[in-house]
């Protein structure tokens, strides 16, 4: 009993490690490196993409407050003399 338990240990073993080093070689492989340089750029992208909301955001606020702090968010009274039709 106690040969055919480290027997099965060894064989899980080698089986664990071969599919391991497989999978460590495609990465190497130039299509491995395609795939791993398409998922950066995709991450990349989106990050791209957040900041440029996140700044046209930023913009967007600060405009708001200058626009307040000038006054030009006030609608100007209507002049005396005229008269709305």
């Amino acid at each position: 009993m106690n040969r055919l338990f480290w027997a099965a240990a060894g064989v899980t073993a080698g089986v664990v490690l071969t599919r391991k080093l497989t999978a460590a070689a495609a990465a190497f492989t130039p299509e491995g490196a395609a795939d791993r340089l398409a998922g950066s750029l995709g991450t990349l992208g989106e990050a791209v993409r957040e900041f440029g909301e996140n700044l046209r955001e930023a913009m967007w606020d600060r405009e708001e407050e200058l626009y307040d702090a000038l006054g030009l968010n006030e609608v100007p009274p209507e002049p005396a003399g005229r008269r709305a039709h």
